[in-house]
């Protein structure tokens, strides 16, 4: 979601980098797409599974990540996002790994920012169609303005927030307010799809 926006517009990444600015027409129940772009310098090999922004110190930050698997560790990048250009610069990276799941892991699956600059990540496994599934959600670190530039201080200790058996979350949602929380989305292939506000009784 863009933030700052009265009417829902979004941008939508797909795994090969290609990214769609999606504006919602609530009163006309209809979806447009404004503009088609491609994420800067692509590594070959690439496989992106979450795009996030957030306005942090004034600027709009746009964080996306390589999901990485097994002991290729997932890659999170960052730069400040000039909607009117559709342009990305001022991009920096870092490798990330985490500690669980640890078969056939994921280590980015989803990824969101919240308004201070938080980086909340999801990770999951994967052994095939009917599972086993595991999940986890981690705090990656956070991102702040440092000089004219917008820096991202990692964690250091990559700490299990939530855990989930039995299901492999592929997005991740912040809620703000008293009946909010962090929202998570699996995707549990041959055996379907659940929704989850992590910590809460099901």
């Amino acid at each position: 979601c863009i933030p700052g926006k009265t009417n829902p517009s979004f941008i939508a990444l797909s795994s090969s980098g290609k990214a769609y600015h999606i504006k919602v027409d609530r009163i006309n129940k209809n979806i447009s797409v404004l503009k088609v772009f491609d994420l800067p310098a692509i590594p070959e090999g690439s496989n992106f599974e979450s795009f996030a922004l957030q306005e942090i110190d004034g600027k709009l930050v746009a964080a996306w990540a390589h999901r990485g698997a097994g002991e290729q560790p997932a890659t999170i990048y960052w730069g400040v996002f000039d909607l009117l250009k559709y342009q990305i610069t001022q991009i920096a990276s870092v490798n990330v790994k985490v500690p669980f799941p640890s078969g056939n892991v994921r280590h980015i699956s989803d990824l969101k920012v919240d308004s201070a600059g938080i980086v909340f990540i999801t990770s999951g496994s994967d052994a095939g169609d009917d599972g086993p599934f595991e999940s986890a959600v981690y705090i990656a670190g956070f991102l702040g303005l440092r000089g004219n530039k917008i820096a991202f201080k990692q964690n250091s200790q990559m700490i299990p927030l939530y855990r989930f058996n039995y299901h492999k979350i592929e997005g991740i949602e912040l809620v703000s307010g008293a009946k909010g929380g962090v929202i998570v989305g699996t995707d549990d292939e041959t055996m379907g799809s659940s929704i989850y506000m992590v910590g809460e009784s099901n």
